[in-house]
Order: C-alpha cells, then structure tokens, then sequence
C-alpha cells in the first residue's frame, strides 16, 4: 500500500474530471437510482410552504413536522417509512439494484485517509474502502469491504431514523489518535466503532482485492480486519471528534450528552494529564462524592489518566440534539474542553476534567442573525489564530468594502448589549464565477436588505450602519454601537436560565451528588494497588457521579436516566465564564446552521462575523415535488466541513452536494477575524 507523500506540495489540475453514476456502475442501474432517490413520499418545496404570512406556533409547528424535524430530535423519519420497501434491509452486497445503497438524511458519509491512499464511503451500515485512482475511472470498484458488528446495545436501542434498520452510519471520520491514524464512525442505533487504518492499509495490500474486484474474495476476508474499538452511547450519535495528543475520542447523542472516552495513557506520555486541579480550597472543604472520595481528591485521580474512563457530559436543561463536537485545547495543547452545538441553535462548552464544573452555553440571539426561520445548529469547529491568513486591508479580510458591510443589530431583547455581530453576507455579491447568481436568491428570499445600492443610501441606519472606510483610525461609530439603549421595554430572559447563570464560580459544589452511590460506584485506590490493575469505570464529572456499568442492566438503567442528569446540571452564561487567557487570545468558533456561517472569536471583546446563504439552495422552483430528504430544510443544512490549515481555508457542504470555499483571513487589526468566501 502507497502511503501519501509528505512533501508539502500541493498540485491542483486544470481539468476538473467526474465520474458519473453510469460510468461507475453502469447505464442498466440509472432506473434503480431514480426509483431509489424519489421513494417514499414527497414533499412540496418549503419555498411555496412559506408563502403564507400566518406565522402563529401552530404554524410553525405544521412545518416541523412536514421537514421531519421535531423539537427533541434531529430528524423523525419513521413517518417517511411507512412502506416496507423504503425501510427494508437491502441485500449485503446490493446485487440485486447494481448499486450500493445510501443512508438518508445523515451528517456526513465519506472520509478520507491522510497516511494511505484510501477512500472511505458509508453505505448504510457497510463501509467500501477504495484506492482512488487517475481520471476517468477515479474510483473503482471497492478493494474491501468492512462490514461493522451490531452490539448488543444497538440491537436493544434500534434506530432513531429507521426503526426497522438502525445500524446505519450517520458521521464517519479519520484523524491521528496517538500516533496511528483511525477511522472512527458513528450509527443511527447508538453504536461507535473505530478502526486503524494500518490494518485496513494492510488488508487491502495483502488480500488480493487492489485490482478492484466487485467483491472481496474469501482469501481477502481472512485479512479482514476488526475494530479495536466499540461502544454505544445509548440512542442515534451524530457528532464524532478524536485528539490525537490526548487519545481522546469524543460521541454526541440524541440523549442531549457528549461522551468522551478516555484511554489509559502510560506516566510521560504526551497525552497524560496530570497538573493539580485548579481549585483555592483544600480537599477536605469539598464534598465527599460516590466514589468515596472529596470532590478535588477524585479530580487529582481523574485526571491522572491511570484507568479508562467513559466521560458522560450532559448538557443543561436548555439543551436538545447535538450534530457536531470539536475539541478545545489548553496552553499545552491537550484536550481540556469539548465545544457543541445543538439543534436549537445552542452552543456549549463542556469541561472535560473539572468535577462539578458548570456547562456554559450561548445562546441564539437577534444579534447574529438569528431571526429568520428556524435557527439549527449543524456545525462547528476550533479554529486557532494561525489559520488566518493576515491581510494588508479590511476589505482583503472581509471579501467587500467596508460600506457593504451590515452590522451592528442590537434589538431588544438580546441578552448581552456590547455584543457586536458583523453581516458580511454581501460578500457573495464580489465572487468571481460563482456558481449562482447570489443577487437573485438574496432579493427573493429579504427584500432589497442585500441590494447593494439599499444599502448605501441607508449607510445611517443604526441597524445597517457600515464601519469605518479603509484606512480611517476613527472608531468613534463602532463605539457608538455600543452604548447602552434603553432596555426598559425588553422582554424578561428565561428565569430558570437567569437563576443558574448567576452563579458564582465558587459554588461548583453545588449541583454535586453528595449522596451515597448505588453498589459498586466506590473506587477504592489503595485495594487496586493491591490487585496490579484498574478497571474502566464511567463518571459524570458536572455531578460527581461515578456509576458502576459492569453488566447490562446497569448500563441501560444509566442510559435511561440521561433527563435526570439534564435536569440536575447547573449551566452558566457564555459571557459570565471566565476563559483562561489563551484561549480568548488565539482561538475562535465558526458555526454552521441550515444556510449560514459565523465566525466567533472566543475574546467577548471581539466582534463576530456571519454570512447567510453561504450555500444558496439548490432547488428553488416552485411548485416542485421533492423527495422527502430533499427538501430545502433537509437537504441544504451545513453539516459537512473539513479544515485545511496549510490553504487558510474551510470547506463546507451541504447534503444536496454544494460546497463552500472559505478563506480565514484576519486585517491588520488584531481581534477582527474575517471569514469571506462563497460557493
């Protein structure tokens, strides 16, 4: 197996090669494919759905329903499979349709390895491993096929999408864990599996499968190799993230949790953490917790990295699904924190370590956008300050003149007064040889707000007004954007929301299970010591909750009480939570939702930036029937991206197929990060 040159260069063709389905596949399979995407019911385009100004809840609440979205679930698609044949399994190795058969409406369902020439494609519960070759035929028939184990938890669990066939992928992902690339995969019934891509490297090298038989032959599949992980995290996963100092691996659920699974690292490895817990008080002020120990003394344990640990973070009450996780690194650059976002458009970070640290979460407001249509969150990403690209001017950073920038919109009722949010959504209008007309979209879908000449003659809008030109020093307008407003007239925040987010950071204690654990949740250090070894335990470090999981029963009762431990976490507010300086100063969050972008630096001081349709729907006829997985709210949500630090660029895709190029650039000035860019 050939592994990928290391050299730096980077060479893009000229031609732009495509291997179509008939190609690949063949002419005879084109019905079966049509007969494939249009079965089930369809659905008419939501354009035409929105066309009718009643917007009462009841409203609202039709449409949620017709898209599939409900408000504790990504996607509700059991009505969508009232048919036998949509659900139905199809066969192992798809002879029957001459195709291989696609999970609908998941994340992302391809990865790509960075050590070996291998391409990964999830087909419902398989994974085809291909050696991507030179145009024409880019891909050929798969060199082997992986076909992941069910556990017995996922056979209990079943599907969230399809109760008939659960054990399909929903995100698949390769990066370094440790040293050794993985390939790491999540599914619909609650199952994460991992493999390393060595072993499937050398499968593929050594089965006699590398000239693209159509199916592995039986010599091939004694080489076959198996994952060397497997879990479940008790309902459909969704977001996937792995670090590779920290051997960490990291499952988001619909269970409104983050599990982080932490491998016993050996003392003086890379990944170990083992720094005193940052606390002023003694061990004897804290509580004492199940495991028998005070709160700090199972910090100092905890963090030791001695055992494997199954790390369960809830989310607070205000929480819902999460599609997307990264990790958040501290001044060492091991992995200290968790961000995610939900499906209401919340964002959160989870402390890993701390014991009975609190949650914080920001949530969505006018200020960035927030107030058309349904704000869902679909992304997000860590980006350091060393993947944008300084630039010698604002417009170079922003991707227009500063007078087409829109910003700033304090409207009443949005929490925080001085937050400053920047709408470079006319950028789209400067792209070279778009692939759309974006002028067209933005005048339909908001009126003449993104027409550029609109725009200039009401440059004295507070709502619309343009920063400073080119070269002007003065910031007298942006700081007259953030004076105070009278906010008599505002509507009181979420009280529950407003009593937690008070809290000081001295009270961390309080949401702590202070009593006795269940049988077995003890830890008792020194009878290991005796014994040679320590067992994998779990703990919920936000409860002090270290639950014993050594049979089937335990784990299911644990899984069950997931609304339990929602309930009893203390959440605070996004800008009460006092960040260690260097993550302020060098890092910043970019988001994605149904058709958005935002970019947020982690200084409060700092202004965000976001552009709407970044991805301008590709379907905008009306009157159109769609495939129930098609349809705008489902098909054009930004749930694909992939970072590439040596270009300063982002990626983005959507699920109908269209991608968005963005370039990280920063100006001259130091906290203003820009993302400009467009499809």
């Amino acid at each position: 197996m050939m592994e990928v040159p290391r050299s730096g260069a980077i060479y893009v063709g000229p031609t732009c090669h495509v291997q179509t389905a008939d190609k690949r596949f063949g002419s005879h399979v084109l019905d079966d494919i049509k007969t494939f995407v249009n079965e089930g019911h369809g659905v008419t385009n939501e354009v035409d759905l929105d066309d009718d100004d009643d917007d009462d809840d009841d409203d609202l609440e039709d449409d949620d329903m017709d898209d599939g979205l409900e408000p504790d679930g990504i996607f509700d698609g059991w009505q969508h499979f009232t048919d036998e044949t949509a659900a139905s399994h199809p066969d192992e190795d798809d002879e029957h349709h001459g195709f291989p058969r696609l999970a609908r409406c998941r994340a992302n369902l391809t990865a790509l390895s960075q050590q070996y020439n291998l391409y990964f494609a999830a087909y419902q519960g398989q994974i085809h491993v291909f050696q991507p070759q030179k145009a024409p035929q880019i891909l050929p028939p798969p060199s082997l096929i992986l076909r992941p184990p069910r556990s017995r938890a996922g056979k209990l669990i079943g599907g969230y999408i399809d109760r008939n066939f659960g054990h399909q992928v929903n995100y698949i992902v390769t990066g370094e864990l440790g040293n050794l690339e993985v390939l790491l995969m999540c599914y619909d019934d609650g199952d994460v599996i991992a493999y390393y891509t060595h072993l499937i490297a050398h499968a593929v090298e050594h089965g006699g499968a590398s000239q693209g038989a159509c199916h592995v032959a039986p010599a091939c599949r004694i080489v076959t190799p198996k994952p060397f992980f497997h879990e479940n995290v008790g309902l459909s996963a969704w977001g996937l993230a792995i670090h590779r100092r920290s051997r960490l691996l990291a499952v988001s659920c619909n269970k409104h949790d983050v599990t982080v699974f932490a491998f016993a690292t050996k003392s003086g490895d890379a990944g170990q953490l083992d720094s005193e817990p940052e606390a002023s008080s003694s061990s004897q002020d804290s509580p004492k917790l199940w495991s028998g120990q005070t709160a700090l003394e199972l910090e100092r344990h905890f963090r030791s990295r001695t055992r494997t640990w199954r790390i369960v973070l809830p989310l607070g009450p205000a929480g819902s699904n999460i599609p997307s996780i990264a990790f958040v690194d501290d001044e060492d650059g091991n992995a200290e924190r968790v961000v995610a976002v939900d499906i209401a458009g919340n964002t959160w970070m989870l402390n890993i370590w701390q014991i009975g640290g609190f949650p914080a979460v920001y949530l969505p407001n006018t200020n960035r956008g927030a107030d058309h249509q349904r704000y869902t969150g679909w992304g997000i990403m860590v980006l350091p300050d060393s993947s944008f690209k300084l630039t010698s001017s604002n417009r170079a950073a922003m991707g227009l003149p500063p007078k087409d920038i829109l910003g700033p919109n304090r409207s009443p009722g949005d929490r925080d007064k001085t937050e400053l949010w920047l709408d470079i959504t006319c950028s789209l209008h400067y792209i070279k040889d778009n692939a759309v007309d974006s002028r067209v979209f933005l005048r339909q879908r908001y009126g003449p707000r993104y027409f550029l000449p609109q725009l200039r003659s009401q440059a004295t809008n507070v709502h619309q007004q343009p920063l400073p030109t080119e070269g002007e020093q003065d910031h007298s307008e942006e700081s007259d954007f953030l004076d105070e407003s009278d906010d008599s007239d505002a509507p009181e925040p979420y009280d529950a929301y407003q009593q937690i987010s008070d809290l000081d950071a001295e009270s961390r204690w309080l949401a702590l299970s202070k009593a006795p654990g269940p049988k077995g949740s003890g830890i008792d250090l020194s009878e290991e010591e005796l014994r040679g070894f320590r067992l994998a335990r779990t703990i919920v470090p936000t409860l002090g909750q270290t639950p014993p999981l050594f049979g089937f029963s335990e784990f299911l009762d644990f899984m069950g009480n997931n609304l339990m431990r929602k309930g009893l976490t203390h959440t605070v507010d996004w800008f009460k939570t006092r960040l260690p300086s260097h993550l302020s100063r060098n890092f910043s969050l970019l988001r994605t939702t149904d058709s958005d972008v935002e970019l947020q630096s982690l200084d409060p001081r700092s202004a965000g930036v976001f552009c709407k349709d970044v991805i301008v729907p590709h379907n905008r006829r009306p009157n159109n029937v769609l495939p129930w997985d098609l349809t705008q709210r489902m098909s054009e949500r930004i749930s694909m991206h992939q970072h590439v630090p040596a270009l300063n660029l982002v990626v983005l895709g959507s699920l109908c197929g269209r991608v968005a190029l963005l370039s990280l650039t920063k100006p001259p000035s130091r906290h203003h990060h820009a993302a400009a860019g467009g499809p």
